[in-house]
């Protein structure tokens, strides 16, 4: 035999509950909510420093290379495929997008030879130095 006592304790425990959730998810909701601006600028400031670093090492990668061979490579922009000689050193992959390194190499000592600006530009990120012929 079913005790109707228990049948009806148990109809306000469920409906406590319920209330019980509903106030959690109204407290909770906008708790979640202020931290996306941090996730955010998290993932902003980790895709910086990663194309940061990459195109630091491409500059670096091309300041390595003879005088001779980046002043046969002086267009804009450079072929990086070409200067560097592999597809993975030239390209940089950072979760779905892609974004692609453009290298200049100009004459900058005015017509005389003998110096050459590299410029590295990889999404909003620039890296400019000289290479001397000496």
């Amino acid at each position: 035999m079913v005790n109707p006592a228990r049948n009806s304790n148990s109809g306000y425990m469920m409906m406590d509950l319920m209330v019980a959730m509903l106030l959690m998810a109204i407290a909770i909701g906008p708790m979640m909510d202020s931290f996306f601006p941090s996730f955010n600028a998290m993932a902003h400031e980790r895709r910086t420093t990663v194309l940061t670093a990459r195109a630091l090492g491409i500059l670096n990668e091309l300041t390595g290379l003879p005088y001779a061979t980046l002043q046969t490579h002086m267009e804009t922009p450079a072929d990086l495929l070409t200067l560097l000689g592999s597809a993975s050193e030239a390209s940089i992959e950072f979760y779905t997008q892609d974004p692609v390194p453009v290298v200049t190499v100009i004459d900058a000592s005015g017509g005389t030879c003998g110096l050459l600006e590299i410029t590295v530009t990889l999404d909003n990120i620039v890296f400019q130095t000289l290479k001397a012929d000496f």
